[in-house]
């Protein structure tokens, strides 16, 4: 990854006109595609309602953040918009993975508090008043607590004892309110707010929404060669984020994620989820403009990792949902076939010289990886069980000319600052949240929907783990993956209580059999 040797920030009288464009391209594209993606994604939610209102307020907080002149005004705004349409959404937790990735992740601090960003304002507006309810609401005797739960709280525990003894008692505080909101809070809500598999796939569908709208943004913002949300961040006079870079001749898409990788990683999320929520589709073509949508996605960060990742999803889904042997053979061919027509096509060269392990392009980058891989290792090697929270202060010699020790790979990170226990705990979380529903996605006794639904997640945590391989714990990453593990136990819960249900019936015909037991 390099930064593009000609961008230069410009005065912001020249760049004041080119927040306008952006904002135009962005609310054009964005709200069409909201309109189009009614048809298919209507019928995924809880309600007509619900998605004109979740519509809008994508669209009110998308111009809020262009034009608003501070982060804090615009934290406030977003605060009380949130607020009002949480009140009145039937399903909340879909609504934070809707509005999840549509603002970048712009820091600011409250002075010796903490710093502030889009992501944690959903956090403590959205999930937090949820959590409270939950804790609240009386659990029934004999729920066991999910096994991912104890990998989870282990690992925020380790990560505070490994650093108390070199902090302050105000920095631990800091660290304590820190992990509750941005580790615990996105899994709690996520693994125990759905009671129905319909309000689970709400939310999938919400985030997939989300992405699809994304995908023909990438695309402008890589053919016209401008970062349409950089200059949100200039705006707030925020810095950080939004550094050019280029693959090739080639623009790397970037959008809201504040990092092309980063993007990549959003859209290897949504390709998992895809894989389940289109079978809910009825039209064909709908089902294939989606897939389209989110290929060309994957295509605009120009992200190699992320590829890698969702080719991963691919093969565990195929492997894993009903029909498997067919899907493969089917899905196979398909791939060859279309890598065959994209190398005939112009440009085909190009394609090769991107693509994973085989392609020449920035192989620079390559070189820094492997580097950085062999002296991480001999680092790691040295406190293998619980790492040193100075080992960072051993790395100056792979500093860049950005000024940044890009690790990039979340693994490695993590043996360095937490050691080989940290990684277990972490890789545990995953572990714990997907093997439920691996036993169960086979049982016959389970509808096809229902195995389709397990199936997907399951794929969509195992492309998570491949793709954090290649890219640092930062940014959107962590919220992502810590959502979707909570959707992982939410389903695993609801599958359950389907299998020891009395008589196995179809999950549309459950709501009335409930009813009936409760007049009985």
């Amino acid at each position: 990854m390099l930064v593009c040797p000609f961008y230069r920030r410009k005065p912001r009288a020249h760049r004041m006109p080119t927040l306008y464009r952006s904002l135009l391209v962005v609310a054009v594209i964005g709200w069409l595609g909201l309109l189009v993606a009614r048809r298919a994604f209507a019928p995924l939610m809880m309600s007509d309602d619900d998605y004109r209102r979740r519509r809008n307020l994508w669209g009110v907080l998308t111009v809020a953040a262009f034009l608003m002149p501070n982060f804090w005004a615009y934290a406030v705004f977003a605060a009380v918009a949130i607020g009002y349409a949480a009140r009145r959404d039937t399903n909340p937790a879909a609504l934070f993975a809707l509005l999840l990735v549509i603002v970048p992740p712009l820091e600011a601090a409250i002075p010796v508090l903490f710093k502030l960003h889009h992501q944690r304002v959903l956090v403590l507006v959205l999930l937090a008043p949820m959590a409270w309810r939950l804790m609240k609401t009386p659990q029934e005797p004999g729920t066991p607590k999910p096994v991912a739960d104890k990998f989870l709280l282990a690992f925020c525990a380790l990560q505070f004892l490994l650093l108390f003894p070199y902090t302050s008692a105000t920095n631990s505080l800091r660290q304590i309110f820190l992990l509750f909101v941005d580790t615990w809070l996105p899994y709690y809500v996520m693994s125990r707010i759905f009671t129905r598999r319909e309000q689970l796939r709400d939310a999938m569908a919400c985030f997939v929404l989300t992405l699809i709208i994304m995908a023909p943004l990438g695309i402008a913002e890589q053919r016209l060669g401008t970062l349409l949300y950089g200059d949100i961040a200039f705006r707030w006079n925020i810095d950080g984020l939004f550094g050019y870079l280029t693959r090739g001749d080639s623009l790397r898409a970037q959008l809201a994620s504040g990092q092309a990788i980063v993007l990549g990683y959003q859209f290897a999320v949504a390709t998992g989820l895809w894989l389940y929520l289109q079978r809910r589709i009825e039209s064909k073509a709908w089902r294939w403009l989606g897939v389209a949508a989110l290929a060309l996605g994957l295509v605009a960060p120009i992200s190699r990792g992320p590829w890698v990742g969702a080719g991963a999803v691919l093969a565990v889904f195929a492997l894993l949902a009903p029909g498997a042997s067919r899907r493969l053979v089917t899905w196979s061919v398909g791939g060859l076939v279309a890598f065959g027509i994209a190398l005939i096509l112009p440009g085909g060269e190009k394609l090769i010289a991107y693509l994973p392990f085989v392609g020449s392009a920035a192989q620079e980058s390559v070189e820094y990886r492997q580097e950085i891989l062999a002296v991480c290792w001999r680092l790691i090697q040295q406190n293998p069980f619980f790492g040193s929270p100075f080992a960072s202060e051993q790395l100056e010699s792979l500093r860049t000319g950005e000024g940044i020790i890009d690790i990039v790979n979340t693994y490695i990170a993590m043996g360095l600052a937490y050691g080989m226990v940290g990684v277990g705990l972490f890789a545990g979380t995953f572990a714990a949240a997907m093997w439920p529903l691996v036993r169960i996605v086979k049982n016959q006794q389970l509808s096809e929907d229902a195995r389709y639904m397990a199936a997907s997640l399951v794929a969509t945590l195992v492309g998570v783990l491949v793709t954090i391989s290649t890219v640092s714990n930062y940014l959107t990453i962590p919220f992502i993956y810590l959502m979707v593990i909570g959707m992982a136990v939410s389903c695993g819960r609801l599958l359950r209580a389907e299998l020891s249900a009395p008589e196995v019936m179809p999950f549309e015909l459950q709501p009335q059999f409930l009813a009936q037991q409760r007049m009985r």
